[in-house]
């Protein structure tokens, strides 16, 4: 009987050996275990590096691989980050059909090239000024008839006194062709300009959007009818250029006061123009100590008096001259004008005019001579479309595309996707901490 229980020991210790030891694994099991959740990763090469049989050979050539694949990925992240820090843009086309009706219908200032109504001459300065029934006749506003006076108030300009259109309004009109917008007949008057002054004869047309001070005036030739058909386009900025300065964006944003670039006219959002103002008030009080604020909105600056304007008159030949930096030589005559900083706003509207003028009010007598019978202008102004073209400016570079760059050079340089870069991490700092402690407590 003794025998026969020491035989049944001696055949179960085979097994009970291999059981207790696969109840105690080896550091290759361990490690094989350890790798099993990561068989079917993405990382090519991991596993097979850490595989505890694979060959010596095999394991350098595959350790070469993955080390020739981590160098191509630094380098051309460093490339990308290189292109990305030079923060270039580009323009694109972001709404070629954006309603003309989402934008107020620009400002419309008529000035009299003879600024003065020489037949007030006893009165009072401020006085002498063109009135509006002197000056403006037979308005219409979208085909309808209205009453000159009420649409155009007065309004300053570097041109002197003059007359506004839908400043304060900022009426809106979704209409195209002519006729459809406003309507004004220009009144001449030339038996009330001063004697004797051989200045040229006409009228003066700024266009601008509402809340610029002034544009580059169109000049109206006496006699003429004129057409102004009018198409805008839009820029603007996106976010992904907000976080830069505005030297580098070289643009401003409405909010951006304190930027290098910044000046504006006073109670006026920053635009360019409105900038270009300010400027030339700025060497006006650089030069003569004082401004001409019969030009320009009221301000803080001090007003020129009878006394300044000899030195006014000293320096005009440097006020007729503006230009912005780098355009001293094209803009600045004979080494002389004045240089204004200033950026375009990032948010910025175009306006875009076409012209047409037709001699109007002759007619021929019987000795063949020309006769003046219409001693008044027809100014028909109007939208030529009503859809505005759009443009978008943003970085050819952004942190989006820097990250999905990332990882496509991330598939092709290691085949490998964000999950298995987190699956790496996870290993690293997860598995194998705890691997190691359990394989030494085991121990």
């Amino acid at each position: 009987m003794h025998i026969r229980q020491v035989r049944k020991v001696k055949r179960n210790r085979l097994p009970i050996r291999v059981w207790q030891e696969y109840q105690q694994p080896s550091s290759e099991a361990a490690l094989m275990q350890l790798l099993r959740p990561y068989n079917g990763s993405h990382i090519h090469g991991f596993y097979q590096l850490l595989w505890p049989k694979m060959r010596r050979r095999m394991r350098l050539l595959w350790t070469l691989a993955l080390l020739s694949a981590f160098t191509v990925l630094i380098y051309i992240s460093y490339l990308l980050g290189e292109r990305y820090h030079l923060k270039q843009f580009h323009t694109l086309i972001a709404d070629s059909h954006w309603p003309i009706q989402n934008i107020a219908f620009p400002v419309l200032i008529v000035c009299n090239k003879n600024r003065l109504n020489w037949s007030r001459l006893p009165e009072i300065v401020s006085e002498l000024s063109w009135r509006c029934d002197e000056m403006l006749r037979d308005c219409s506003w979208h085909t309808q008839y209205r009453n000159c006076c009420e649409l155009f108030r007065p309004r300053r300009l570097p041109q002197g006194p003059c007359l506004a259109f839908n400043e304060e309004e900022q009426r809106a009109s979704a209409e195209t062709g002519r006729s459809t917008g406003l309507i004004v007949r220009l009144l001449l008057n030339e038996e009330r300009h001063a004697p004797g002054n051989r200045e040229t004869k006409g009228f003066v047309v700024d266009i601008v959007e509402p809340g610029n001070w002034y544009s580059f005036p169109i000049s109206l030739m006496p006699y003429t009818d004129t057409d102004i058909g009018l198409s805008a386009v839009y820029h603007f900025y996106d976010e992904d250029t907000f976080s830069m300065s505005s030297q580098q964006r070289q643009c401003l944003l409405d909010y951006e006061h304190e930027g290098h670039h910044f000046q504006t006219l006073k109670g006026y959002k920053y635009r360019m123009e409105n900038c270009l103002a300010e400027c030339q008030q700025r060497h006006m009080l650089r030069y003569c100590n004082c401004t001409l604020d019969l030009f320009y909105p009221p301000s803080d600056h001090v007003a020129c008096q009878l006394k300044d304007v000899l030195c006014l008159a000293a320096h005009n030949h440097l006020f007729q001259n503006v230009g912005q930096t780098g355009e001293e030589s094209y803009v600045i005559q004979n080494g002389t004008g004045i240089i204004c900083d200033c950026v375009y706003n990032c948010k910025s509207l175009t306006l875009i005019t076409d012209e047409r003028q037709v001699l109007s009010g002759l007619w021929q007598v019987d000795n063949g001579s020309l006769r003046i019978t219409n001693r008044s202008m027809l100014l028909n102004f109007y939208y030529n479309q009503n859809i505005i073209l759009v443009y978008r400016t943003s970085l050819i570079y952004s942190w989006m595309d820097l990250i999905v760059s990332f990882g496509a050079i991330c598939q092709l340089c290691l085949g490998c996707s964000i999950i298995s870069i987190l699956e790496l991490c996870y290993f690293v700092l997860v598995d194998v901490p705890r691997f190691c402690c359990s394989h030494y407590v085991s121990n």
